[in-house]
Order: C-alpha cells, then structure tokens, then sequence
C-alpha cells in the first residue's frame, strides 16, 4: 500500500492546502487529492516543490507499507427496523500472498433528535445469526497482528474509508461510531 502522508506533515506544521496551493502553484485539486490518499500518482516535478517546500524527503511524504488491505461487503440480514447484518471479507494481500477473513459487520441508525449510525466490525457470528461466516481464533489473531503493525496513518485511512462505505450517505462524519477488534486504539 502507497500512502501519502500529507496531511500529517501538514498538520506537524501548521498548515494548510490553500496556503501550500499559494507559495507553491500546486494545484489545489492535487493538493487535496494527495491528503486524503485519492491521488492515482504523482508527478517528479510536484514530488520535487513538495519536497523542498516542507524540507522533506520522498520518504517523508510517501510511505510504503507491504500490506494491501481490501474488503467486501454482502447483505446477510436485518436486524429489526434500525439495523442491518453484512458478511464482510476483509483481504489482506503480504508479500504476494493473500489471505480473506470472513467477518461480520453489525450496522445501527438511530433516527432521534440527532440522527447518528454505529458500525461494529466483528469476528464473532453474532447469538440471533449464528450461521455467519467468520474465522477461526488463529486467523483472527494473525489479522490483527497484521492491522495492529500498519502505521497509524495508514490505520486512520483506512477506518476513514470504511465508514465513508458502511455508514449512511445522509449522516455527517462526527455521526458515526466504528467499533473493530483490532488494537489500535479507534
């Protein structure tokens, strides 16, 4: 996995992308898109003035991690008029090899004054479904082993982008609790 880590050197100093966008002519899309790790690449040239910019090296501002973490979500079942149940696998692809874990993903909405949605991320078949699929104790220990040791930066987006896929479009970000079994402190 490719992640880009400039929002923290960003935040390490106090700036932000309208500033960067004014002392160095990047473009604001490209700044934006290289913060939130959506950028497909990135240019020498771009790589060059960022570098300078925040007195960095490539290495700074690129991380290579070689874990690639992807995920899959099936409808399994309600879960009465506010909840829903998905089969999500989560594949983990280290050093070329890949590997799914079955897991289940418990969805809540809550429609009160505040309208807010809770997302918990299991490997336990919950007690009303228990023919979901989900993994052994073995390989659930070997997944959070392999979650837990990925920078914090790399965690941090990718919780960000599984909400953004399993919580309601309607509901802003500070709505949404996300719970997972893996220890790293989200």
């Amino acid at each position: 996995m490719i992640h880009c880590n400039l929002t923290t050197l960003l935040a390490q100093r106090n700036l932000k992308i309208s500033k960067v966008f004014q002392d160095t002519g990047i473009s604001r899309t490209t700044l934006t898109a290289l913060a939130y790790n959506h950028a497909q690449g990135i240019q020498f040239d771009t790589l060059n003035t960022l570098c300078t910019y925040l007195k960095v090296s490539p290495a700074d501002l690129i991380l290579h991690v070689p874990v690639d973490v992807s995920w899959t979500k099936e409808w399994y079942a309600e879960t009465g008029t506010d909840g829903r149940y998905y089969t999500v696998t989560l594949t983990i692809k280290e050093r070329g090899k890949e590997k799914q874990y079955p897991m289940c993903l418990k969805t809540f909405r809550y429609m009160d004054e505040k309208p807010r949605c809770e997302i918990i991320l299991s490997f336990e078949a919950p007690p009303e479904e228990p023919d979901m699929p989900v993994v052994s104790a073995a390989d659930a220990k070997k997944c959070i082993e392999i979650i837990d040791a990925l920078p914090v930066e790399c965690i941090a987006d990718l919780v960000n982008r599984m909400i953004k896929d399993f919580s309601a479009p309607d509901l802003e970000d500070n709505a949404v609790s996300f719970s997972w079994p893996f220890h790293t402190g989200w």
